[in-house]
This record gives C-alpha cells, structure tokens and sequence, in this order.
C-alpha cells in the first residue's frame, strides 16, 4: 500500500466565497481517498470553510459532488476543494492505493 497527502490553505476576509483546488493524478487505479478539515480562523463574524471532493475521473468518466470519500477500482484523478467564507483554512486530502 501507498498514500500520498497534500495540504490546501485558504483565505478569504472580504465576504466572498472563494475555493483552493487542487487535482492530483493518481498512478494506481484502486483507491480510497478522502479528505479533512484541519483548522479554521474565522476573519470575520460569520467565517465558514469546507473541504471536499468535488470530482474524481473513474473508468475515464467524471463524477461530480460534495463529498468526503472515495473509494473504487479504476480511478484515476480527484479534484480536493477547500472552500472559505471570511476565514483562513487548512484542509488535507489523502489518497491511498493497493
């Protein structure tokens, strides 16, 4: 087994949503990824940040959503967003392979 991590920072203080993506290839098809996370700073009263997956290439077709895990044969790309609202973030995404 192999797994490789990437850490995403993010920040916004001027009320406006902004997203940090970061897509990784992976070079095994058979994975399991998921995503955390790790700090918020709230920059202003209503600081908010999420991190999720919000694509991944599967058998060469792409899968769109929101979601904190994946798992599957034939994989190939995942896109990690951190997204943030009046706050500094740091999310990590993590790829394991068999």
């Amino acid at each position: 087994m192999k797994f490789w991590y990437d850490e995403i920072w993010a920040e916004e203080i001027g009320g406006s949503s902004f997203s940090e993506i970061r897509t990784v290839n992976i070079p095994s098809n058979r994975v399991l990824v998921s995503c955390a996370l790790q700090q918020v700073n709230r920059q202003g009263g209503d600081g908010k940040a999420k991190m999720s997956i919000t694509q991944y290439l599967q058998n060469g077709d792409p899968h769109e959503g929101s979601g904190q895990m994946v798992h599957g044969n034939g994989i190939t790309s995942v896109n990690f967003a951190l997204s943030v609202n009046n706050a500094r973030a740091q999310g990590t995404g993590l790829i394991q392979t068999v």
